[in-house]
């Protein structure tokens, strides 16, 4: 698991003196929102909890803004006298963290990556440096990234227009020790000196995600911003909306290779009913959806069933919260309409509640199926990666992420 972010967070943003003429670039504002705002929220749905923001200009007013807004933060700052250029800002924030492998990521820049198999691909190849990359058409303001079969880092290619790329996205995972174990003057270039310089060193990796990018560094990509990126973070609580949450693998731990059979073999991730509690609090319904085979297998009884619902129900409720109702599906058949991803469960909980509207809805899930079935019903949605952590998810199948359920409720009790 990757905890710990390095922002560089330090540049002017000279070429957009015309529409932010006093604002660092990482404050300038976004949906009315600074755009850093939008970082830290993604990465912290990625699950990063220890924060280095690398500052230059105007580095009081960004300390001011994260202390005064994310005061929740486990945040420091590493503050530059004169310019150091992008790597000796970083060399500089690096000796603020004790941990080896760390994300770094350039504040003007938004890239809905996914951190986890990233990192899982960085640690199999004993990278020094794991870059994020984003497919792109018809592009001329980028640089290109070429592969090696294997993932490895080529070769970059100078700015020029290209048909189809790969583009760095301004977000990496570096390994801090082989970082640091390398001469340095005080002065350089992370992209040119580090990355261009020592890529035929061949320990430099790459991932390529299709997901939402974007870099303010331009007016013309600013004022895009002020329309796409907040789409990017939709409010989703509210006592109009419903909560939907699968059940094996998000409110209990889920078995391999078997099912819960009866309510003696369920066991509950750690707070689960006071986690459930508090998000039911947050929605006007609260509703699980939950395929059983093995109901339709013939191994588990629907009296079994009904007892581990009933009983999950009632936990809820010594906490204070409520699940409106359960739905389930016994069906083998995966065409089954009631059968996730497909979203007959989901009209069932309609035309029970009426005033469900499922644009207005939820869907959590630990499953790629319970995603396309909160997708196929009209639904947003929200991935933990607690089952299968390095799942790399289909682009915009997901509109948020956690790591758990309790993570999820952080997330949400945090907005922007």
């Amino acid at each position: 698991m990757i905890n710990t972010a390095i922002i560089l967070a330090g540049g002017m943003g000279s070429r957009l003196r015309s529409a932010i003429p006093l604002l660092p670039k990482c404050l300038a504002p976004v949906g009315g929102k600074p755009f850093i705002n939008y970082v830290i929220h993604h990465l912290s749905q990625q699950g990063v909890t220890n924060w280095i923001f690398a500052l230059g200009y105007e580095a009081a007013a960004v300390k001011d803004h994260i202390n005064e807004q994310f005061g929740y933060l486990n945040a420091q700052f590493s503050i530059e006298q004169n310019p150091l250029g992008t790597g000796g800002a970083l060399r500089l924030a690096a000796g603020l963290t004790t941990e080896r492998q760390v994300v770094v990521v350039n504040a003007d820049t938004l890239f809905k990556c996914q951190l986890q198999p990233a990192l899982a691909l960085h640690l199999a190849t004993e990278a020094w440096c794991t870059m994020l990359l984003k497919p792109m058409t018809r592009y001329d303001r980028y640089g290109t990234v070429h592969l090696m079969p294997n993932g490895c880092v080529q070769t970059f290619a100078e700015k020029q227009f290209t048909q189809s790329g790969h583009i760095n996205a301004g977000y990496c995972i570096l390994d801090i020790a082989a970082f640091a174990a390398l001469e340095w003057p005080e002065k350089f270039s992370f992209e040119q000196d580090f990355l261009e310089a020592y890529c035929d060193k061949g320990r430099f990796f790459a991932q390529v995600q299709d997901q939402f990018f974007i870099d303010i560094g331009i007016p013309s990509d600013y004022q895009v911003a002020q329309f796409e990126v907040p789409k990017q973070f939709p409010l989703v609580t509210g006592q109009d909306w419903t909560l939907f949450l699968d059940r094996d693998g998000v409110i209990n731990i889920e078995k391999q290779n078997d099912y819960v059979h009866h309510w003696d073999e369920l066991t509950f991730y750690p707070n689960a009913p006071y986690t459930v509690a508090q998000l039911s609090r947050l929605y006007g319904h609260t509703i699980v959806v939950t395929n059983q085979k093995g109901i339709g297998k013939g191994v588990t009884s629907e009296a079994a069933v009904w007892d581990i619902h009933s009983r999950i129900g009632q936990s809820v409720e010594a906490e204070g919260g409520k699940i409106d109702a359960f739905f389930y599906c016994p069906d083998t058949d995966p065409d089954s309409p009631n059968r996730k991803p497909n979203p007959g469960m989901a009209h069932q909980a309609k035309a029970k509640f009426e005033r469900i509207q499922f644009g207005s809805s939820l869907m959590v899930g630990n499953n790629i199926s319970d995603l396309q079935f909160g997708r196929r019903a009209g639904m947003h949605t929200a991935y933990l990666r607690t089952t299968k952590p390095l799942q790399l998810l289909p682009p915009g199948l997901a509109d948020m992420e956690a790591l758990d359920l309790a993570h999820l409720l952080q997330l949400l009790t945090h907005p922007l």
